[in-house]
């Protein structure tokens, strides 16, 4: 019996773990390779690409996605999230296929051969699936927050039931950081548009997360507690407290951006996640974070 629940544990995990690869693969506007250069209206405009299209970054979306379907089907059921993966699959394939040829056509100049056609082509065949990504990735997005939401509860008060109040504090520091990400997303927030940031959404968040740090900031100064959970030294542990920090600054760095209404510059847009105080620079953080947590 304790087989089969491990067996059972170990499948929830996979299916989970390939259903948040895909969101993060995604990430809030999957298609903005094609619409920063083109728009999504019918009306094509012939001109030379300004923001770089790179056919790899379709691939991945394209294998994340193919990943995730492989696990629809499967047991443990995650009725919504299965169900938004399964509506998601075949626009978001269709539509990166089709970015896919786009990229090759533009990068390879090939519109200097036959003066934009197939390139109007392929934008006549963009736009309906320009169209009916939205609500089919905002599903997908709202069930996999969902069900990350409640996995991180569990793991939380598991922790603190076990009485390793330490790794508890870590762990919040996690959720909350993905949280923070899960909320820009939401908004549909990026560099280039953070001065539409709904500040009233995004204050308890980043509340949520100042106070995680500030927890984590105290529970790292208790060695005799790191070592009755056999957590790595305090050295270590200041370097994760470090990188926690990072994502706190970062957010808070954006909340006084938009009260200041500054505005990211286009210096800052063309390398946004190292840049200081965007919504790309938190996820990269966050994911620092999240690999300095893993290999702990």
């Amino acid at each position: 019996a304790r087989a089969a629940d491990d067996a059972a544990r170990q499948a929830a995990v996979q299916k989970s773990n390939s259903y948040v690869e895909l969101y993060n693969t995604l990430g809030p506007d999957p298609a903005r390779d094609y619409t920063s250069n083109f728009g999504n209206s019918a009306n094509f405009k012939a001109d030379t690409p300004k923001w770089s299209m790179q056919a790899h970054s379709m691939d991945d979306k394209i294998k994340a996605m193919d990943n995730a379907l492989s696990f629809a089907d499967k047991e443990p059921a995650m009725k919504e999230a299965d169900a938004a993966v399964k509506a998601l699959g075949p626009v978001l394939k269709s539509l990166m296929e089709k970015m896919k040829e786009a990229a090759d056509y533009y990068t390879n100049k090939r519109y200097v051969d036959d003066d934009y056609a197939r390139g109007k082509e392929l934008h006549k065949d963009i736009v309906p699936d320009l169209a009916a990504l939205p609500p089919l990735l905002k599903n997908f997005q709202a069930a996999v927050q969902a069900m990350e939401a409640q996995r991180r509860r569990e793991q939380v008060q598991t922790l603190r039931d076990e009485g390793a109040v330490t790794r508890a504090a870590m762990v919040q520091v996690i959720n909350a950081s993905q949280d923070m990400c899960a909320e820009l997303a939401r908004q549909g927030i990026q560099s280039r548009n953070l001065l539409d940031l709904d500040l009233a959404a995004y204050r308890p968040v980043y509340k949520t997360l100042a106070e995680a740090v500030d927890s984590l900031e105290k529970a790292v100064q208790d060695e005799q507690q790191l070592r009755k959970e056999g957590l790595p030294g305090a050295q270590i542990m200041q370097a994760y407290l470090k990188d926690a920090q990072a994502v706190k600054i970062s957010a808070a760095g954006i909340l006084e951006r938009v009260q200041k209404r500054e505005a990211v510059s286009k210096a800052e847009m063309m390398n946004a996640a190292n840049s200081k105080n965007t919504p790309e620079a938190v996820q990269r953080l966050s994911n620092r974070l999240i690999d300095r947590h893993n290999k702990l």
